[in-house]
């Protein structure tokens, strides 16, 4: 499971997730991406890393918000919980905040 540490509202539709996920910063390399769902039955979006802190164990990526996908990322809060099937594949648990 990956917390999500930090969701920040970059402009109206962009916006920065940050998650805990020590081992993904631990190999994260510059070009790599992370595969996005927001459930099990969800389209996957590869998103790009945006920046990794291996000290601190967290990735973080830069979504624009265009479609229904992106808009569920969007309104996740803070602790919410993601799980991976692989270690660069995130999907979102919950919660959201409309």
């Amino acid at each position: 499971m990956f917390k999500i540490v930090n969701n920040e509202r970059l402009s109206d539709n962009m916006f920065r997730v940050t998650f805990e996920a020590p081992l993904v910063a631990r190999k994260a390399q510059p070009g790599q991406f992370l595969m996005f769902r927001v459930d099990e039955f969800g389209e996957r979006m590869p998103i790009t890393i945006s920046s990794y802190d291996r000290e601190a164990g967290t990735v973080s990526v830069i979504m624009q918000r265009v479609g229904s996908t992106t808009a569920l990322w969007s309104y996740c809060l803070p602790s919410a919980l993601a799980f991976s099937s692989s270690s660069l594949s995130l999907t979102v648990v919950k919660p959201f905040s409309p």
